[in-house]
């Protein structure tokens, strides 16, 4: 009874033991599976598993949003249906791409990645019985991810690397067409005044010296505008007057023998506001702008109008400036198109306008909002930050 009594007490200790042991393996368990289903859930690449048969047994919530079927969509379903493209035999890539349909028809082009899901088969109890090491399961886990937007960035690179090389080319071209065009305008402008002098005013004469000089004006700012945009000065802003240097461009861009002399604009800034930015870049924006709006005005009566206003927008006041026309405003088919380089409606157009304007104005760590009017025309508006005013701490003191 004694040794009785002493096993029973060695073995009542040690299924307490075990049974504390078992509690805490559990627990742990319990605390890895839920691991285990979050990481699964949350992580942001899709996770497929299917098995020997291709069926899909499991997916992940990336899995959802990528394809844009539910899991009771996929699950239990052969893998091909929904990723047709998709070769799991893939091994000339590190990371094949493939496309892949959506839900809603959309195409996308998906990033992906499989490798063996050495699973065991059968039961625990069948596999001690057999004998050694079970036999493995021919599973396979699939990764994927939508690329889709990293393909469109990395276009928007190689774009952007040949935009760089074209504006580097167009440059250097321009620069070495300047001087050889300055020539050519001086001596049509001594021409055309030797000419109007002359008895043979209004001759053929005349009207092809006119030509010379209109046409070499025109490449001229053809090749001002190729300059602006492959060689982007730094910004140098000061404090100005916005009605007199707004005054100035209209002065210029409606002077005599210019284009657009017969376009109508009013000046409606207020005298006393003054403005913080880079002048020379300001106002070579508000010319392009201001030139765009009277070739839209060009089949109307109704005046373009500039005008300014403080606002005061996050804590942070700013100044927006207002252009408006009344001509048929932009389609909403090339809205997205028209700050690209080269890309113009008419056909003596650079297409370099627009594209210097968003160049210059993200220079000011700002953008060019436009929208049609609903009675007909477009407003292009600007808004520029200003900086702190400078504390007045006392009388300067001299350097």
């Amino acid at each position: 009874f004694f040794v009785m009594a002493l096993l029973s007490s060695k073995l009542a200790a040690k299924l307490r033991s075990t049974e504390k042991a078992l509690t805490k393996t559990s627990l742990e368990y319990d605390r890895l599976s839920q691991l285990y289903k979050q990481i699964f859930d949350d992580i942001a690449t899709g996770i497929v598993t299917i098995d020997a048969s291709n069926i899909i047994t499991s997916c992940n919530y990336a899995v959802e949003k990528i394809t844009g079927f539910s899991r009771q969509d996929l699950i239990n379903q052969p893998f091909d249906t929904f990723f047709p493209e998709v070769n799991l035999q893939e091994t000339m890539h590190d990371r094949p791409v493939a496309d892949l349909t959506q839900q809603d028809g959309t195409t996308i082009r998906i990033g992906y990645s499989s490798s063996q899901l050495n699973l065991p088969q059968g039961p625990v109890e069948d596999q001690n019985s057999a004998g050694g090491m079970p036999e493995a399961d021919n599973s396979r886990i699939i990764t994927m991810q939508d690329i889709s937007k990293v393909e469109q960035m990395e276009r928007k690179v190689r774009n952007a690397e040949k935009m760089a090389a074209i504006g580097e080319l167009s440059a250097a071209v321009a620069h070495d067409f300047r001087n050889p065009l300055a020539a050519i305008s001086g001596s049509a402008q001594i021409l055309s005044m030797e000419l109007a002098d002359s008895e043979a005013a209004g001759s053929t004469n005349q009207s092809l010296a006119d030509i010379i000089l209109r046409e070499s004006n025109r490449m001229a700012k053809t090749i001002t505008e190729f300059l602006q945009f492959a060689r982007p000065t730094t910004v140098t802003p000061e404090w100005f007057n916005l009605r007199r240097m707004v005054g100035e461009t209209v002065e210029q861009l409606t002077s005599q023998n210019a284009p657009n002399q017969q376009c109508t604009i009013q000046n409606t800034i207020p005298d006393q506001l003054d403005c913080w930015a880079d002048r020379q870049q300001l106002q070579t924006i508000c010319m392009h702008l201001l030139e765009n709006s009277c070739v839209a005005s060009k089949q109307t009566t109704k005046p373009i109008t500039i005008t300014a206003n403080e606002q005061e927008k996050t804590e942070k006041n700013v100044l927006c400036i207002q252009i408006t026309d009344h001509g048929p405003g932009i389609d909403e088919k090339i809205l997205d198109k028209i700050f690209t380089p080269f890309f113009s409606t008419r056909a003596e157009s650079t297409g370099l306008g627009l594209s210097i304007v968003r160049q210059l104005l993200e220079q000011h760590h700002t953008k060019l909002t436009l929208t049609n009017i609903p009675e007909g025309g477009c407003q292009a508006e600007i808004c520029l930050t200003h900086p702190e005013p400078p504390k007045n701490d006392g009388p300067p003191v001299s350097p």
